[in-house]
């Protein structure tokens, strides 16, 4: 349900804790209705032309499956935790809905507050989907709400839940718990983390030039389709190898980058301008003095491996960082904590890897996947399962 009024919310949120049974919905029933859902959303999506939608439907297959997996690995039973309320950052449009799905799928009640720096219209065009779906006996268990009364909306609902879930930067995060208390048994908070790609330049070098093409496109995959705006985005890039390999990779990778066609004019074109203003604002406010190269109106700057682990993170917000390594050593020495998702070319030395996930010991990412992954959204984030954390263990005799 969407709600825009602050009486209708208090009226659904009202009928939700005096309905909670009614408005439960059983874990088949919760599985049929997505997987209607996907259907819906799928043809909405091609009506709309949103491939962003379509992945969204992968994400939803892919919840499923894992959902049954994580539920036929119990051997206890597991019970929703209640109502979840879910504050989604404003960087991605559907979030709302990827933070929504697991939850959802544990059984919970949902309340999603929607930001108010999003367009709203697609969001909302997409719960009257869900609605449908739902039906007039579930609509009041899932709402999608916005907030223009000076968080009073969000205020009522954190004192209500029994888990809050935040996503954005430390400082929205922060002034959330100061100036919105809650009586939440688990408030999680997903902050503000960074991303990186590893790129072996040995390796690289060995490869066909329509090999090269493809791992450029996958690089762009992962970084472009949302302007480098996901945390998971990689905004710094590894090169593994001695200063001849370096120097050969670096320029055959940025001219392909420079050269690919992923998106069509147009796009590229608001992109470019996007990324051109971060560029822009970073030169006047002197975060940054020089270039070294630009694409698709994004900043990618050399930096050693000892610059880099003096770094503060937060300048990768306009500008992308290229470090050149050739020691295990010397490069767990450099890394940064706040690296959350680790990126790389499949490589005929993933021993590599390996030692390198051993060396970095507690620090290591969170993900460690292919390159072209790295925007796919997991049931699993920063460590935490969605699963685990969202339903209580139900011990009983009866």
């Amino acid at each position: 349900m969407f709600i825009k009024d602050k009486e209708k919310l208090d009226f659904a949120l009202k009928f939700s804790l005096a309905n909670k049974a009614k408005t439960y919905i059983n874990q088949v029933k919760r599985i049929n209705k997505l997987k209607e859902l996907i259907e819906l959303f799928k043809k909405y999506a091609l009506k709309t032309k949103n491939p962003e939608i379509i992945d969204l439907c992968e994400f939803m297959k892919y919840s499923i499956e894992r959902y049954n997996l994580w539920v036929s690995s119990q051997k206890t039973a597991r019970i929703p935790k209640g109502i979840v309320y879910h504050i989604p950052s404003s960087n991605i449009l559907l979030m709302p809905f990827y933070t929504w799905i697991p939850s959802f799928l544990s059984g919970n009640i949902n309340l999603v507050r929607l930001s108010n720096s999003i367009q709203k219209k697609e969001i909302e065009n997409l719960v009257r989907i869900l609605d449908e779906v739902l039906g007039p006996d579930y609509q009041y268990s899932q709402i999608f709400f916005e907030d223009n009364s000076e968080n009073l909306h969000s205020s009522i609902v954190s004192m209500q839940c029994n888990v809050r879930i935040i996503w954005g930067n430390n400082n929205t995060i922060n002034e959330i718990k100061k100036n919105q208390q809650t009586n939440a048994s688990l408030d999680i908070a997903f902050r503000t983390r960074f991303s990186a790609a590893l790129i072996d330049c040995n390796y690289y070098l060995r490869k066909s030039l329509q090999d090269k093409e493809r791992f450029t496109k996958l690089f762009l995959n992962d970084s472009l389709n949302l302007s480098f705006k996901a945390c998971s985005s990689p905004h710094i890039i590894f090169f593994r190898g001695n200063k001849e390999e370096f120097a050969t990779t670096k320029k055959d990778f940025l001219k392909l980058l420079s050269s690919n066609k992923i998106k069509d004019n147009f796009e590229s074109g608001i992109i470019s301008t996007e990324n051109l203003l971060k560029t822009q604002k970073s030169i006047i406010d002197k975060k940054q003095n020089f270039v070294d190269e630009l694409i698709f109106g994004r900043l990618f700057i050399e930096k050693s491996l000892d610059e880099f682990s003096r770094m503060n993170l937060k300048d990768l917000d306009h500008t992308n960082c290229i470090i050149r390594f050739e020691s295990i050593k010397d490069f767990v020495n450099s890394w940064q904590k706040d690296i959350q998702t680790l990126t790389y070319l499949p490589t005929d030395n993933m021993e590599f890897l390996k030692k390198l996930k051993n060396e970095l010991a507690f620090e290591t990412p969170d993900r460690i996947v292919p390159i072209g992954n790295a925007l796919k959204f997991d049931v699993v984030w920063d460590g935490i399962n969605f699963f685990e954390v969202l339903t209580k263990q139900n011990i009983s005799d009866v």
